[in-house]
């Protein structure tokens, strides 16, 4: 049985990871991806790399496609990453989460860290995009509509209250989708296995954690040459410097 569900996830990684941005508006793009098609990844990636430093940097399909680029080189760490930018930035689909956890799977990292229920709902607050907030905003406001519809029917003054808060829940989704910034880091992808987390950011100290490549935090800020993050373990969470070589932000 074990068997069979690991051919199907390698079937569906064949179907998965394929390019997904267009080749018309740069000659580059289209080049990129027959690379990628050949089975040149490693040129494929540097491609995407370079446009993704562009303009081209803001649409969610380039770091897709090179989170598949690195997947394929057997790079999982770094096709985290990708994928989790892929994530923040519009024009991505809803196979971007299903490689990227395939990646975590290969790295034996989990896809859903610690931390329970209420840690688990403020990452997924904190990684939704402009769309999805968007979206959430329209949700929450049309269904105060419909409530509002049905207390005008005299369902009472508790629906009413149930409007408002609807209401204002849709307003402040669709303010917080005006403010999403996709360059303004939220989390931090290590890409160096046992990487030191240390309590200050100096490298003589001696480190309070080792962290898996693939391990995903929260960016807290930082400098040119450290990261300042909070991880989530079995104890809680904790808090350290990470040397900037060794993680990258999304």
């Amino acid at each position: 049985m074990i068997a069979s569900i690991r051919v199907l996830l390698l079937c569906c990684v064949a179907l998965a990871l394929a390019p997904a941005s267009s080749a018309q508006a740069d000659p580059r793009l289209a080049a990129a991806e027959q690379a990628y098609r050949d089975g040149r990844y490693a040129e494929a990636e540097r491609v995407w790399r370079d446009l993704a430093a562009g303009p081209w940097g803001a649409d969610g399909r380039l770091h897709y496609d090179l989170g598949n680029a690195a997947y394929r080189q057997g790079h999982f760490a770094a096709a985290v990453l990708a994928y989790e930018r892929a994530l923040r930035r519009p024009g991505a689909g809803p196979e971007v989460r299903f490689n990227r956890d395939l990646a975590l799977q290969r790295l034996r990292v989990p896809a859903r860290g610690g931390g329970g229920l209420v840690e688990g709902f403020r990452t997924w607050l904190r990684d939704l995009d402009a769309g999805s907030w968007f979206r959430l905003g329209l949700g929450c406001q049309a269904l105060a509509l419909l409530l509002l519809m049905a207390a005008l029917a005299g369902r009472g003054r508790r629906t009413l209250w149930a409007v408002v808060t609807l209401w204002g829940l849709g307003l402040f989704a669709q303010v917080r989708a005006a403010d999403v910034d996709p360059d303004r880091p939220v989390g931090v992808v290590v890409l160096e296995d046992r990487a030191p987390l240390r309590a200050e950011p100096r490298a003589g100290l001696e480190p309070i954690l080792r962290l898996p490549a693939g391990q995903r935090a929260r960016w807290l800020g930082g400098t040119r040459d450290w990261l300042r993050v909070s991880v989530t373990t079995p104890d809680g969470p904790r808090e350290g410097w990470l040397p900037a070589g060794a993680a990258g932000t999304y």
